[in-house]
């Protein structure tokens, strides 16, 4: 279940919590509303990791940095470029 967001922080909903649906496999994660490729992965040892999916090469970029603050991982998610496959 998703943490719930103290009142007033509601402003415009850029991702969506999405519950894994094996979650022996794969983690719950949030995506970004306007590219559901950008996700943000939530961990099992409550960190947070950005990861970006491409289509064209079926593959994951999982980007370096591990974050303990939800907040924090949102804001950058939100500056990640658009990798695009030249394949």
């Amino acid at each position: 279940m998703p943490p719930q967001m103290p009142k007033g922080k509601e402003k415009k909903m850029e991702f969506k919590y999405v519950e894994s649906d094996e979650p022996m496999l794969t983690d719950d994660c949030y995506e970004l509303i306007s590219n559901p490729n950008i996700y943000i992965q939530v961990c099992q040892d409550g960190t947070y990791i950005i990861n970006q999916y491409i289509p064209r090469q079926e593959s994951v970029v999982h980007y370096p940095e591990v974050y303990t603050s939800l907040d924090k991982a949102k804001k950058d998610a939100l500056k990640k470029k658009v990798i695009l496959s030249a394949y």
